[in-house]
């Protein structure tokens, strides 16, 4: 025991001597895991970000909200573990929501803003966190329809060639599979400093550090969520459309959509010119819900097709094969969660993020459901609640018969 202390001491001095100079350095890595520790919505703020300008022809969706507010509708939910009946807006105002959007026919059906009312409140920025993943399969869809990328079985070396010298596995890794989450690319997930979940969120160097990943399994043998895949393709998009990927997705997909509002894409670091693919888009909640209906409308914006048919297809069609938590049968594909209709639920596809992000989409009732929050709030399931919105949305506006 008393060869053991002075160990112990030495260590412990050596952490805090480490942390002491790691918490005055946000440039580092050690020193943003110290200092920011666990990631919340103000790190938008923190982030360097690129600039995506509005749409130079900005489409203002039509309104049309129900002569009750949608959001006086009656939900129930499980709010801390017990099971609740209350208004939607009680809802969301006390479960730390900041925005609630709701699209049904292409119109705005419902809007609800914790920071006031619309529209004054509408351009200001909500970020992603991991809805970013599923706007970064948009972008690789986009360029599949603009022929900038070629097909989605390609091997990912075929744009990255530099990958083989980190693992000559990379030859065997498709674009399908960094979308689909089954590239084999090491991610260990967890929050310590030694582990890539933190690392590939606070990595200062972010380019560099995907540049050189072994894989861990082969590719197309398992579902691994991991974070390090839509980086890597946004190194792929880069090299295939020959711009910086935020000048690609404002000229593919914002002002495809008519964005009415300007949006950032935080960066790793000041002068990086890679956004952080895996997350930290920020845009208005209006703007976020605009992609979703890409998905309702076949990958058609305003009669120009931004997306493929095949693969919006894809995408809103469940697939056995991808089933990633069967007791839900929810599925992972291109990029997005995939939930099939069974069990009296309706079907959705969404983008989903840390702390409650979401955008659902309802393919059969034409609507898009956005949350965003600084946390999830207590609630089991926003889905459960969302699919109640969206049901009276859609009848409300008599895109569907009732459902439950």
């Amino acid at each position: 025991m008393r060869r053991i202390l002075p160990w112990a001491g030495a260590v412990v001095i050596v952490l805090a001597a480490a942390f002491g100079y790691a918490h005055l350095r946000t440039d580092t890595y050690l020193g943003r895991w110290f200092s920011w520790r666990a990631s919340d919505v103000g790190d938008m703020l923190r982030f360097p970000g690129l600039r995506v300008v509005a749409s130079s022809e900005p489409r203002t969706l039509p309104d049309r909200a129900p002569i009750t507010p949608l959001t006086e509708m009656q939900v129930e939910a499980s709010v801390d573990g017990a099971s609740r009946h209350l208004r939607l807006r009680d809802l969301l105002a006390t479960t730390r929501s900041t925005a609630f959007v709701v699209l049904a026919g292409g119109a705005v059906a419902a809007e609800w803003y914790a920071a006031g009312a619309a529209p004054t409140v509408r351009a200001q920025p909500v970020t992603s966190f991991s809805v970013a993943k599923s706007v970064t399969a948009l972008l690789v869809a986009a360029a599949i329809q603009d022929g900038s990328l070629s097909s989605l079985d390609d091997p990912v070396t075929r744009y990255l060639p530099y990958l083989a010298h980190a693992d000559p596995g990379y030859e065997v890794v498709t674009l399908r599979h960094l979308l689909d989450m089954t590239s084999g690319v090491r991610f260990r997930d967890h929050d310590l400093p030694w582990g890539d979940k933190a690392r590939v969120y606070y990595e200062p160097h972010l380019r560099e550090l995907v540049s050189h990943l072994p894989l861990t399994s082969r590719p197309g043998s398992q579902f691994a969520y991991n974070s390090y895949n839509p980086v890597l393709l946004g190194l792929v998009l880069e090299a295939a459309t020959g711009e910086n990927v935020t000048d690609y997705f404002q000229r593919s997909l914002w002002e495809a959509i008519g964005a009415e509002y300007d949006a950032t894409w935080s960066v790793s670091s000041t002068g990086e010119t890679l956004p952080k693919m895996e997350s930290g888009l920020n845009a208005s909640p209006l703007d976020f819900a605009r992609l979703g209906l890409l998905l309702l409308n076949d990958g058609v914006a305003y009669g120009r097709r931004v997306l493929p048919a095949r693969w919006v297809d894809d995408v809103l069609t469940p697939d056995a094969k991808r089933v990633v938590e069967p007791e839900a049968d929810l599925h992972y594909q291109q990029g997005w969660w995939v939930y099939a209709p069974v069990g009296g639920r309706q079907h959705a596809v969404a983008g989903q993020g840390h702390l409650g992000q979401y955008v659902f989409v309802y393919p059969e009732l034409d609507v898009v459901v956005a949350r965003f929050g600084s946390a999830i709030g207590g609630v089991g399931s926003w889905r459960a609640v969302f699919d109640q919105v969206a049901c009276e949305a859609a009848t409300l506006a008599s895109l569907a018969p009732a459902c439950g």
